[in-house]
């Protein structure tokens, strides 16, 4: 059959199981299932046993349950509780510094856990009832919780990031080391925005009141109390980038740390245990259904030449390069509007790696703004996920002001700016994403 027309039937069967709501894993999986019977009869469905089994048994997916487990523990545990009152009451007089030290949760949390929604849902219902009942201004409290938990997608452990090495053959160690100066650098920008917008409106973001104002021996109580949880934080990064730990290692040392912090606290109980355990195999059910789904549809759609059609068919086109990576980057930020950032990762990776090796674009680089696409999409108007976290957070906490998801969708603007900013400041200059795991690994080049 006609790679050309294969590409058509393949992608146009998956787009209409989506669009008739089928679960993203069965619709991958299904349409290559059938394809694979169509082209090949009953024998080729050896491909879907022997594929199914190369993913399970790959030591890079071993990492994401462990990661995951990790998350919904600390969820579930409240020891993100700890971390917002450090920061608040180290906020002092500051105008806007508790939207500041919002963005510096969403950073820790982010490394602790790598999953946007964790964070959106979790700061989202410790956040904004504090930051509203201190006057703060509605959209600008609900753009920082939303804004600020993007980051958990480029700061490591990111669960993209994992998905991304294990569909490319990158180094997932470069690219959790390549992702914190970029996650960093937009934490920055966004707390320069925050700081910006106090200085000229401060009534948005008013400082703490005289009386809820602590002493020098409580700020320094509460930074002891979430020492622990700095020491997962510590655990998980330092382990992967002293070199004594591969990423699925340091994803163990991550959940032990976790369980350990949890009992520090007084917190590992049987209803923990349970709760987040049971949590974590739902999440990672989910993932690893998507992972065999993709790899079934992958795996038929490459074996009938389709992937080398459409590199041929791209790479013919007398467009610069940079058309085409834009191109990629934009389908992506569209993408990341609907489909959770593991799928389009399992979806899009396998195609556009090798066009753009041919293009010769470096992909650890290109892996981040991969990233960074899929974090715009996510916070985007009108059908961005985290808008619709934001949107379920704020119709479960108990706040006095009516938010519609209008008010979410303002709110969320500037800093959908500050990241297509952030994007084109990459493009321009590779080596903020690539000087450091040089420096580290030797890698990037």
């Amino acid at each position: 059959m006609e790679a050309g027309l294969v590409t058509i039937l393949m992608f146009g069967s998956f787009i209409l199981c989506i669009m008739m709501g089928v679960p993203l894993a069965w619709g991958l999986g299904s349409v290559g299932i059938i394809f694979t019977i169509w082209l090949w009869g009953v024998p080729g469905l050896y491909v879907v046993a022997a594929r199914t089994l190369a993913t399970m048994s790959s030591p890079t997916v071993i990492a994401v349950p462990l990661f995951i487990l990790m998350g919904t523990m600390l969820q579930y545990s409240g020891l993100a509780d700890a971390l917002y009152t450090m920061v608040h009451r180290w906020a002092g007089r500051m105008r806007g510094a508790l939207a500041m030290g919002t963005i510096v949760i969403c950073i820790l949390i982010g490394a602790m856990s790598g999953i946007s929604g964790a964070a959106a849902i979790s700061l989202g219902m410790i956040a904004l009832p504090s930051m509203l009942k201190r006057n703060y201004d509605k959209r600008l409290s609900i753009g920082t919780i939303a804004g600020g938990s993007t980051l958990c997608l480029l700061i490591p452990p990111s669960i993209t990031l994992i998905l991304f090495g294990a569909m490319s053959n990158v180094s997932i160690g470069q690219m959790f080391i390549a992702g914190v100066v970029p996650g960093l650098l937009l934490a920055s920008l966004f707390i320069i925005y925050l700081a910006i917008k106090a200085w000229l409106q401060p009534e948005l973001m008013p400082a703490l009141a005289v009386e809820e104002r602590v002493s020098r021996k409580e700020k320094i109580g509460s930074l002891i109390a979430a020492l622990p949880v700095l020491i997962v934080i510590v655990g998980v990064l330092g382990s992967i980038f002293t070199g004594a730990a591969t990423p699925t290692e340091a994803a163990a040392v991550g959940a032990v740390l976790t369980i350990g912090t949890s009992a520090l606290y007084g917190r590992l109980n049987w209803q923990l245990i349970r709760t987040s355990t049971i949590q974590a195999m739902k999440v990672n059910a989910m993932v690893m259904w998507i992972l065999v789904g993709a790899h079934v549809f992958s795996s038929v759609y490459q074996a009938l030449g389709a992937t080398e059609y459409i590199n041929s068919f791209i790479l013919g086109m007398e467009a610069s390069r940079w058309v085409v990576l834009s191109g990629i980057l934009l389908i992506v930020l569209v993408m990341g509007m609907f489909i959770d950032p593991g799928a389009i990762v399992i979806v899009v990776v396998p195609i556009a790696v090798p066009i753009l090796e041919k293009l010769g674009f470096n992909i650890l680089w290109f892996a981040i703004l991969f990233n960074i696409a899929i974090m715009i999409g996510y916070l985007s108007p009108p059908f961005g996920l985290v808008l619709f976290y934001m949107k379920g957070v704020c119709q479960q906490v108990e706040i006095q002001e009516t938010i519609t998801i209008g008010d979410i969708y303002r709110a969320v603007l500037p800093f959908v700016a500050i990241e297509i900013f952030a994007i084109v400041l990459l493009m321009i200059f590779p080596e903020i994403v690539l000087w450091l795991p040089r420096l580290v690994m030797g890698g990037g080049g």
